[in-house]
Order: C-alpha cells, then sequence, then structure tokens
C-alpha cells in the first residue's frame, strides 16, 4: 500500500468516522428510549448498504478504494433515517439546555470518534508499513 492510498484511506476515515459516531449516540438515545427496531432497522440499513456497494463496486471493477465510500454512504443514510424518526423529539428551543446537550454530545462524539480510530489505525499502518499481505488483507 503506497502513501498515496494510506492518505485517500485516512481522509475517509476522518470523515466518515464521525458520521458513525454521531449515529451510534443517536442510536443509543433512541435505545434509551426504547425504540429497539430502530436499532434492528439501522443494522440492516448499515451492512444492506455497504454489502450492496461493495458488490456494485467488485461488479463495476472500480479501484479496490472505492469501498471506503461504502461505509460513508451507509452512514450518511442512516443519519437521513434518524433526522426523520428523531423529528417529533425536536421542539421549542431553550439554549441551557442546548449548551449541556451539544457539550454532551461533542464530548461522546469525540470519545467514540477516538476510541474508533484508535483501533483502526494500527491496520492502517501495519498495511503500510509491512504490506497488505502481512497486515492480513
Amino acid at each position: 500500500m503506497s502513501a498515496e492510498a494510506l492518505w485517500v484511506i485516512i481522509k475517509m476515515l476522518i470523515f466518515g468516522v464521525p458520521l458513525f459516531a454521531l449515529n451510534k449516540t443517536i442510536n443509543n438515545f433512541m435505545t434509551g428510549l426504547r425504540e429497539i427496531k430502530i436499532d434492528a432497522i439501522v443494522r440492516v440499513i448499515r451492512w444492506s448498504t455497504i454489502i450492496l456497494l461493495v458488490v456494485y463496486v467488485r461488479a463495476a471493477d472500480l479501484p479496490f478504494k472505492s469501498i471506503a465510500y461504502s461505509f460513508i454512504c451507509s452512514e450518511v443514510l442512516i443519519l437521513s433515517y434518524f433526522f426523520i424518526k428523531t423529528r417529533k423529539y425536536w421542539g421549542k428551543i431553550d439554549f441551557k439546555w442546548v449548551y449541556k446537550h451539544l457539550s454532551f454530545v461533542i464530548k461522546s462524539v469525540m470519545e467514540e470518534f477516538v476510541a474508533t480510530f484508535n483501533t483502526r489505525i494500527p491496520i492502517l499502518i501495519i498495511g503500510y508499513s509491512l504490506g497488505d499481505e502481512a497486515a492480513g488483507y
């Protein structure tokens, strides 16, 4: 894996992981409200989208790095779904509560971003320094 290919994948991760973290936070909120069906629907959307896009990328003979876009597409699709499902929880804006919730969300999203990125970056480093085959690809 070249340095340029590694940089492309890292840029995709930098965009995709915050979306994943935001979706996970919203999903946890919905689970806390006992909306368990939404969790199942989100999992179906995520994996169906990823599988369909991976199959499309391979069938269309697109570059391998195009597969990473399937993760971003699935997270954007899930965020759109959450946008619709959480509409009934929007209400009058109280800026005191907005500040409290945003500070919590920012901490939660950043924690999830760091945790997810921390578990994925060693794979990229091993793949870059030792090669794809040594990394297990």
